[in-house]
């Protein structure tokens, strides 16, 4: 977990959520109590600043589904 550091001061940060036959990959904010669990091809927008964060472990969606990597 983290702050973000080295943005414009007030600004908020977009995350992107681009993730092909993975699941999880939430986005973590333990200061809320909270877990965001973002679509793919979906964008979040926080003040990353002022919000400890961090993105929770991605898993292979099913084995069939990446049979590619094999």
């Amino acid at each position: 977990y983290h702050f973000d550091g080295g943005n414009v001061p007030g600004t908020w940060n977009a995350m992107l959520c681009l993730r092909k036959d993975l699941e999880g990959g939430h986005l973590a904010v333990p200061q809320l109590g909270v877990a965001f669990a973002v679509r793919d091809a979906a964008m979040i927008v926080f003040n990353a600043q002022k919000y400890m964060h961090g993105v929770l472990p991605f898993r292979r969606a099913s084995a069939a589904a990446c049979a590619w990597a094999t």
